[in-house]
């Protein structure tokens, strides 16, 4: 893998920068034709592929996945950050408003780990656009080998620069590109969610 010194020289000249929200393009595209990452044969296991939280009218809140620590390792790798803000959520899913003090359980599963597709529940839930949930999903233990060449060099490097989040409303239905934030140097993508679906990191 490339050292850190090496691949951010090469990422000052690459975008890292698109516009946020969720995406207005009218295209969007079936799952055979995005690549999707996938985990690096050595990452170790997550700790769990759910988990929960309540988020709550006037706190804020968040839920983070970890690997488990590599062998002979004691600390544990973040793969995922899901935050709500004190003002972020807006409707439920039946369409009523949240009231002052009040919950929601929010549930996220790994539903396919071979492409890393996750499921948000519960479905319908709608996030305030002027203070959106905040999505990071940290890609430290994928293969970089994103071009599938057999080895990592330049190319791969283009291609992460062109990473994004994803979602789709369901299985059946084409995803769609979130204007997403490429923290290139840490192996991080982040992006504003405006309601619960599925999520993937893919280009």
């Amino acid at each position: 893998m490339f050292s850190r010194i090496v691949k951010f020289g090469i990422l000052l000249s690459a975008a890292a920068l698109v516009s946020c929200g969720e995406s207005t393009s009218p295209e969007g595209k079936q799952t055979n034709e995005l690549r999707f990452l996938r985990l690096d044969p050595t990452a170790p296991p997550l700790v769990t592929q759910r988990d929960s939280f309540y988020a709550k009218v006037g706190e804020d809140r968040e839920l983070r996945m970890y690997f488990r620590p590599r062998p002979l390792e004691t600390d544990s790798t973040e793969f995922l950050r899901f935050r709500v803000d004190a003002g972020a959520l807006s409707r439920r899913p039946d369409g009523s408003s949240f009231a002052v003090n009040d919950s929601i359980l929010i549930t996220i599963t790994m539903i396919d780990l071979s492409r890393l597709i996750l499921d948000f529940q519960p479905s319908g839930l709608r996030f305030n656009p002027q203070r959106p949930a905040q999505l990071k999903i940290r890609y430290e233990n994928a293969d970089h080998d994103f071009d599938e060449d057999g080895d990592e060099d330049d190319g791969d490097l283009r291609l992460e620069g062109t990473f994004n989040i994803w979602r789709r409303e369901n299985a059946t239905q084409p995803w769609f590109p979130l204007g997403s934030i490429r923290h290139l140097e840490i192996d991080e993508v982040e992006a504003d969610i405006l309601g619960f679906t599925n999520h993937a990191l893919a280009y």
